[in-house]
């Protein structure tokens, strides 16, 4: 394979056989890198972590990017893969150590947060009982507001399972 097609489809290449520096050169170009976070972030959207991506390509990548292009990818695998940080983040901090403390913060509480205020204002309660144990790690939720949100929407049955939950806890 060349260069030149590598960077042109980073998919259909044999990492085994890549360059760091191709990564680097491909780095460049935005389909090259709209190719790598779509491949990452569709592996953490499945799996909750990068189990679909062959370990010879994550570590070329870990090897290629700088702490401003992984940090550039996190947000990117982030905003693409519909998951909790908290699910993907440990394992790509052990991927990218040069990141470090370039990442930004997580925003698995705003996103939370969200979630449970959907299924207040809706009534749809078809995962709330690993919304609420996602929430029991952050003491910045207050499931007892939501509670009473729910039950004033008329929602009684969503609002006793999350006092039921809060009992319980």
């Amino acid at each position: 394979m060349t260069k030149d097609i590598f960077i042109a489809n980073p998919l259909a290449a044999t990492w085994e056989e890549i360059p760091a520096e191709w990564v680097r050169e491909g780095w460049a170009q935005e389909k090259f890198r709209e190719d790598l976070t779509y491949v990452l972030a569709r592996s953490v959207s499945k799996t909750g972590g990068f189990n679909l991506v062959g370990p010879a390509c994550l570590s070329l990548i870990s090897l290629a990017l700088s702490k401003e292009q992984a940090a550039e990818l996190y947000v990117r695998i982030r905003d693409a893969s519909q998951r909790f940080e908290s699910e993907w983040r440990s394992q790509f901090t052990a991927l990218f150590p040069q990141a470090g403390n370039d990442l930004p913060l997580s925003n698995d509480a705003g996103v939370l947060r969200d979630e449970l205020e959907y299924v207040v204002a809706s009534g749809d309660d078809h995962d709330l009982n690993g919304l609420l144990d996602m929430a029991s790690t952050f003491p910045e939720i207050d499931l007892a507001a939501f509670a009473n949100q729910a039950s004033s929407n008329g929602f009684q049955r969503i609002a006793d399972r999350i006092r039921g939950f809060l009992r319980k806890s």
